[in-house]
């Protein structure tokens, strides 16, 4: 339903097949996420005991699922031919991100984790970080063209990082939802603004969508 939005939303449609395999490679990279994870938890979390929350929230889930579905997009789409276009970015990081959501949801309900599973739900965290990655890869993108080479590290360290701590302050506060009715309303205002952001850019950018060769300085096509 949300991916159905973006791709409604998209000015220059994306070709169902390609989003169609971003979406199953991003279901697929569970796997490797979940093995990585096992790993640092067991080597990591027994040496940082006071630690636990925060990097469990921050590193194990932020981190590390991030960079799983950032390297799909990255991997498999960065050089596509059919990426060309600001919004591209967010749709195909929207694809690798609910795919990934699709099947982290089930394994969640196959450990008994219902509530867990409901939340997430209707808390779509996984799309809403995979707009600001998509946006800001888009001007990595678009960076790389110009021959901008900083700004392009610029923007694919944001593309990360961004949803990384996104991902990692959603995961906290919302472990914590039940320690009390300040938390609760906490976890509200902030999934609220983030939700609104993400609003923001797919309006702004869809209502402005330009190809990623364009050159808003001298309004031409780069060579």
């Amino acid at each position: 339903m949300v991916l159905y939005f973006v791709y409604k939303k998209d000015p220059k449609k994306e070709p169902i097949k390609l989003i169609a395999k971003v979406f199953g490679l991003g279901a697929l990279a569970v796997v490797p996420a979940f093995l990585t994870r096992l790993i640092v938890e067991r080597f990591c979390l027994p040496t940082l005991v006071t630690y636990n929350s925060f990097f469990e929230d921050f590193v194990s889930a932020g981190f590390i699922e991030e960079i799983y579905k950032w390297a799909v997009v990255m991997l498999f789409i960065w050089r596509s031919k059919d990426y060309d276009d600001f919004f591209d970015g967010i749709v195909y990081c929207a694809s690798a991100a609910l795919g990934f959501a699709v099947v982290e949801n089930i394994v969640y309900l196959f450990y008994n984790r219902v509530e867990i599973s409901v939340l997430r739900m209707f808390f779509v965290g996984h799309f809403i970080f995979s707009v600001f990655m998509g946006i800001f890869l888009s001007q990595a993108k678009h960076c790389f063209y110009a021959g901008k080479h900083a700004s392009k590290r610029k923007y694919l360290a944001l593309s990360f990082v961004v949803p990384a701590v996104l991902h990692g302050i959603d995961d906290f506060w919302l472990g914590s939802v039940r320690s009390g009715l300040l938390t609760l309303i906490l976890f509200a205002v902030f999934y609220i603004m983030v939700a609104a952001a993400a609003y923001f850019i797919i309006r702004e950018e869809a209502a402005n969508d330009r190809s990623l060769k364009y050159d808003t300085a001298t309004n031409a096509l780069n060579g």
